[in-house]
């Protein structure tokens, strides 16, 4: 039989699967229940095992699997990953950790890369739509959000007062950043700022990993 005829066939606590998105009952915090799953063998020939099953929370609703890879299954997937090669895993698109400052680039092999400037209207429009409360001044609380939003670093309020008067982000002591002070930023030492910040400090990251990308392979069901 096929994967189709399979799943359509396959009950699942007690009820149809139908090919399509199943929830499964919770019933009851530590209850477990035993799920079978169908996996193909290198001969394309369907295998089942089943899988334990553990609930840990009703709202939301949440289960543990233990052992949900085997052994050998993790160890290939390890593997394929080192030898597709690892990078560092981004939530977003990070201008930080995009541009690296010991790169050279071939039209200016003596320098690191420097990330294009914003202009001053672009600096301006960025500074409003983070004054929450449009008093014309960026707090060091506006000032972590964006931070955070922009950069993927969270900082605490002392780290925050520290980077304003290392890069003269506060030029006047007041204990925020005006929107002069604010046009006013060069990006390029910001930058450079933060990517050593984080090196120091990888907690400040939201996501501290590797990752690759790998093909499942020549047979194998895509979407899984």
């Amino acid at each position: 039989e096929n994967w189709t005829e399979y799943f359509q066939r396959l009950q699942l606590g007690g009820q149809e699967f139908d090919s399509g998105m199943y929830r499964l009952n919770g019933v009851e915090v530590g209850h477990i229940q035993h799920i079978p799953i169908a996996y193909p063998t290198q001969t394309q020939q369907m295998k089942q095992r089943k899988l334990a099953v553990k609930t840990i929370s009703m709202e939301p609703l949440v289960f543990e699997i233990p052992d949900f890879l085997t052994s050998s299954e993790c160890k290939v997937i390890i593997d394929k990953s080192k030898a597709a090669g690892l990078s560092e895993s981004m939530t977003m698109n990070d201008v930080t950790d995009r541009y690296d400052p010991d790169e050279r680039p071939e039209s200016n092999p003596q320098g690191p890369v420097q990330v294009e400037e914003m202009s001053d209207d672009e600096k301006e429009d960025f500074f409003m739509h983070y004054d929450q409360n449009r008093d014309d001044v960026m707090t060091v609380n506006e000032f972590g959000r964006l931070l955070r939003t922009h950069d993927d670093t969270a900082m605490n309020t002392d780290d925050l007062t520290h980077m304003m008067k290392v890069l003269n982000l506060d030029s006047d002591g007041d204990g925020s950043i005006s929107l002069e002070e604010f046009v006013a930023v060069r990006i390029n030492p910001v930058n450079e700022y933060l990517k050593k910040f984080k090196q120091a400090n990888p907690q400040s990251k939201r996501r501290i990993s590797d990752q690759t990308w790998m093909s499942p392979g020549e047979g194998a069901i895509q979407n899984v």
